[in-house]
């Protein structure tokens, strides 16, 4: 009897520690989560306000007179660095290199972007999913 409320009195201690201890930490995780979905919205906001003004500006600035770097077309394009050293290589942008560096006309990113490069590539697709067709039927 008296070995059971030694343990008694050495567990409450303990229960009631880990109790105050899980409800800070359920305290602290809604207030962080609270806190985080916060922040996320508002940087959602901010990220679309940015990008409509953006977008609104890089439609009036290309010129196609004008030479990019790589850099500018990038945030033209919203692509990756790897992503366009792959179309430089593969030609889908042709571009001049000046001191070891791409440099892209205007003219070529507006017929990147114009709906005739859509068509085309669309036509290509097609072609090529009409040849999987036929190659499936035949077998």
């Amino acid at each position: 009897m008296l070995e059971k409320i030694r343990t008694t009195r050495r567990s409450a201690p303990r229960n009631l520690d880990s109790e105050l201890r899980s409800e800070i930490r359920t305290t602290r995780r809604s207030a962080s989560r609270n806190l985080d979905s916060k922040l996320h919205s508002e940087i959602r906001t901010t990220r679309r306000s940015a990008s409509r003004n953006l977008d609104s500006k890089l439609r009036s600035e290309i010129n196609p007179d004008e030479v990019y770097t790589t850099q500018e077309v990038q945030d033209f394009l919203k692509i990756s660095t790897s992503t366009l050293k792959r179309w430089l290589k593969k030609g889908i942008i042709r571009a001049n290199k000046v001191g070891g560096r791409y440099r892209i006309l205007g003219k070529e990113l507006l017929r990147l972007v114009s709906p005739r490069a859509e068509r085309k590539a669309v036509n290509v697709y097609q072609q090529l999913k009409r040849g999987v067709k036929k190659t499936i039927e035949k077998w």
